[in-house]
């Protein structure tokens, strides 16, 4: 296997667009993770030795960890998006440069947690609920 076109998370950009502006979510970023998933529903009737299934509705979750060095844009993180705050997750996985792919979703901000450990950085954990359908998926440039 070729290892050329392999990446790391370091330029990552991802952001959150809602009633508050445009929030950017990289920068002191540590992490994002993407789950997509589809609802799968039994179609197996008595006779089969074997279960079958029928793809459903599709959803998704992402969660964003991002430490806080006292910088004015993690400090707004609960005052820009309290827990229930709709809009839309744009993230762009290898940077914002021409020809990058970005990808994104409608999304609801389902919780912000801050955690203050006693020897470490604080770190703030965004979780957020996709809802209705994927709006760019790897193939629209940045």
């Amino acid at each position: 296997m070729s290892i050329a076109n392999r990446y790391t998370g370091k330029n990552l950009y991802a952001e959150f667009i809602c009633s508050a502006g445009t929030i950017a979510l990289t920068g002191d970023q540590r992490s994002l993770t993407v789950d997509r998933e589809a609802d799968l529903v039994d179609i197996t009737a008595s006779s089969e030795s074997d279960k079958s299934y029928l793809v459903s509705l599709k959803d998704g979750t992402a969660e964003v960890e991002v430490l806080d060095q006292g910088s004015t844009a993690t400090a707004g993180f609960e005052a820009a998006m309290p827990e229930g705050t709709t809009g839309t997750l744009i993230y762009a996985p290898q940077g914002t440069a021409s020809g990058k792919p970005k990808r994104g979703f409608g999304a609801i901000a389902k919780s912000v947690s801050v955690e203050y450990p006693y020897s470490d950085v604080v770190v703030y954990r965004i979780s957020f609920q996709k809802t209705g359908t994927v709006l760019f998926s790897g193939t629209a440039a940045y």
